[in-house]
């Protein structure tokens, strides 16, 4: 008697043990499952948010020919060599007059020389000197000035505008120069006229 309780008691445990281990699988399956549901909603979010960051603003500098839809984003920043070149050579060599081209610039008040650059090319933006100002503007270490008393610019708004764009970009992890985005797609770096196709 004592060993038929002795193989019962044996077998129940290993039932249990055996109830225990599916138990916890199945807890794993669920935390998983829950984790990756979480993930992409995450994802998703951002993704969305993103989406709706890189369409054109009021106060951004657009410049070229096209749709908004297909509108290329170049992020970009003074003092930046390889922003230079791609500006020179791609943007204002061809770009623009195949698309309609949104520049925004990475800078931080922190920055003081830089960051005066950057909203004084918002300046010859509303002038209408946008791409005379920016052939200058990379080349010179202190200067950079742009002097036009016409323009009601309102400086501290767009001052707060490019810090807080630069801020947001960064959230996306925007922080090389130059970054373009087209159609969706995410560039580093300088490239040519032949990357689009055209």
């Amino acid at each position: 008697m004592s060993s038929f309780k002795s193989s019962f008691s044996s077998i129940i445990s290993v039932a249990c043990l055996v109830l225990l281990i599916a138990v916890y699988i199945k807890l794993d399956k669920v935390e998983e499952k829950v984790q990756k549901t979480n993930i992409h909603l995450y994802s998703q979010g951002i993704l969305d948010s993103f989406e709706g960051f890189n369409t054109i603003q009021k106060e951004d500098i657009v410049i070229g020919e096209g749709n908004d839809a297909d509108a290329i984003f170049v992020y970009i920043k003074h003092g930046c060599d390889a922003c230079e070149q791609f500006y020179l050579e791609t943007v204002d060599n061809g770009l623009e007059k195949k698309a309609k081209v949104v520049i925004r610039f990475l800078a931080h008040p922190s920055r003081k020389k830089r960051f005066q650059k950057t909203v004084n090319a918002y300046k010859a933006y509303k002038g209408g000197d946008f791409k005379a100002y920016m052939k200058n503007s990379f080349f010179e270490e202190e200067g950079g000035e742009y002097i036009n008393d016409s323009i009601n610019f309102g400086e501290q708004a767009i001052g707060e505008y490019i810090t807080a764009t630069a801020k947001k970009a960064r959230s996306f992890r925007i922080n090389a120069t130059p970054t373009t985005f087209y159609k969706g797609e995410k560039t580093v770096g300088s490239f040519g006229l032949k990357k689009f196709n055209w």
